[in-house]
């Protein structure tokens, strides 16, 4: 499995969350990074994932 963080969840990250969840059984979403939180928070909804939301991609990257 392999255990995916997406950084930034502007347009071009729906194309590529697309791809992502076509292989559910090889990825996984683990986190969303955007500096505006409420877009990720909003994709998160949108996708329906369980998975954590960051503000900054360091701390995204140190809490794994």
């Amino acid at each position: 499995m392999i255990n995916v963080e997406i950084v930034g969840t502007g347009n071009i990250a729906n194309a590529h969350m697309a791809g992502l969840l076509t292989f559910p059984e090889r990825c996984k979403v683990v986190a969303l990074c955007d500096i505006y939180p409420e877009k990720a928070e909003a994709m998160k909804e949108k996708y329906a994932l369980d998975c954590e939301v960051f503000a900054d991609h360091q701390q995204m990257l140190d809490s794994q």
